[in-house]
């Protein structure tokens, strides 16, 4: 493997957030009981591919290895679909299918049209819903496959334009202000991104049994914690990610079931990466343990910080993200007797379940074991008139956390 260039547009940044939930009916005691839709033992996976940006020529190396892997996936077993926009083509739904010969074969099932981002809500909404009615599995992933750079927006109105837009153009594609997001559709000349509250709206509670992010920064407490209630599990990377992403050919095979491996896939990927001296980072979630860590976490918000320049840092613009365990570590201790760091470092212990990196960063910075958590988190600081810390102040995290943050 060639590992060359990142997840990440500098200058740019992306942010998804999915909320929605399940709808129980009531009826009454004349109405008819609809039965319950009994699925095949079976699991499903669903990629969210937006490549119509830098990564275009990455999305088809990484179809290929899952073609390559098909001997070794039981179709009967689980469904793979795929949800893609590429540059210059309508966006498509297609399923994973093995030919008589035994190759690989991708069967079409929905055209969509390009008058919708594929970073709207709407569209993503739309496809998951369009897999949950025509996948026939009993467990379900979500795999969401683009640019993406944690939890700040970029505030996308998603509006297509009709014609090809004049625009500021670096490296061939639209580069807006410092702004994070999940996903860059580039279409007529413009750029699209999803903003994480907005990701959170379009993926519904409680219907994928777990979530990877195969994009940048998005193991980010903001972000997991935000995304607490759509899945019990979260894989994600709080550092850049190499365009070439996930090896698809060695965790699929752990992930195409009903019986899915999130560590095996985790632990298959990070051994591809170190085998080739490669930079990566890694990290498995188990989100019922966040509410814990979150509320160790609000107990060090009264103390004193240490500068960010001690922190181990993760990112390279200059809106940076730090190791979320040294810094929440080191605030609590400030307070003493009145902060455990063994409870803390417990209760981030029943949440990474799985984590690995390399010697190095992106950066050729050293990532210190003793302060690698597998979770970045922003260095918040009370800014006014500022609209990133005010959207900072409209997650969950920040509401859950820092309401006793001085000078608030």
């Amino acid at each position: 493997m060639t590992f060359n260039r990142l997840r990440f547009i500098h200058g740019a940044a992306l942010g998804l957030t999915i909320a929605g939930g399940s709808l129980l009916g009531g009826c009454s005691k004349d109405e008819p009981v609809t039965p319950a839709i009994t699925r095949a033992d079976k699991g499903g996976v669903l990629i969210y591919a937006v490549a119509s940006n830098s990564l275009d020529t990455y999305f088809p190396a990484d179809m290929a290895e899952i073609e390559r892997t098909l001997p070794h996936l039981d179709l009967s077993k689980g469904e793979l679909w795929v949800y893609s926009v590429l540059p210059n083509s309508k966006p498509t739904l297609k399923k994973l299918t093995a030919a008589p010969d035994g190759s690989a074969e991708w069967k079409l099932v929905k055209e969509y049209d390009r008058n919708q981002f594929s970073t709207d809500p709407k569209r993503i909404s739309g496809v998951i819903s369009d897999y949950m009615e025509l996948c026939d599995a009993d467990t379900h992933g979500l795999i969401l496959w683009s640019h993406a750079a944690s939890w700040s927006p970029a505030f996308s109105d998603h509006a297509v334009p009709q014609s090809r837009s004049s625009v500021t153009v670096a490296d061939g594609y639209y580069q807006p202000t410092e702004n994070q997001w999940f996903g860059q559709d580039k279409h007529n000349g413009v750029s699209d991104y999803c903003d994480l509250i907005e990701l959170e709206e379009a993926i519904p509670d409680n219907t994928f049994d777990f979530i990877w992010f195969d994009c940048c920064y998005m193991s980010a407490i903001e972000v997991l914690y935000q995304f607490r209630d759509k899945t019990p599990y979260i894989v994600g990377c709080p550092t850049e990610v190499n365009a070439l992403g996930m090896p698809y050919d060695v965790t699929m095979p752990h992930l195409l079931k009903k019986d899915f491996n999130l560590v095996g896939a985790a632990k298959a990927m990070a051994e591809t990466y170190l085998n080739d001296n490669a930079v990566m980072t890694i990290a498995v979630i188990d989100t019922s343990a966040l509410e814990d860590v979150a509320a160790i976490a609000e107990k060090a918000v009264t103390g004193e910080r240490v500068s960010p320049s001690k922190l181990q840092k993760y990112s390279r613009q200059s809106y940076a993200f730090y190791d979320f365990g040294q810094y929440t570590r080191t605030w609590g201790e400030s307070l003493g007797d009145e902060w455990s760091t063994p409870e803390f470092n417990a209760a981030m212990d029943r949440m990474v379940v799985y984590k690995a990196a390399s010697a190095r960063d992106f950066n050729g910075r050293e990532i210190k074991p003793e302060n690698f958590s597998g979770v970045s988190c922003h260095y918040f600081y009370a800014l006014t008139d500022d609209p990133k810390t005010e959207y900072y102040k409209s997650l969950d995290w920040f509401k859950r956390v820092y309401p006793r943050f001085p000078g608030l």
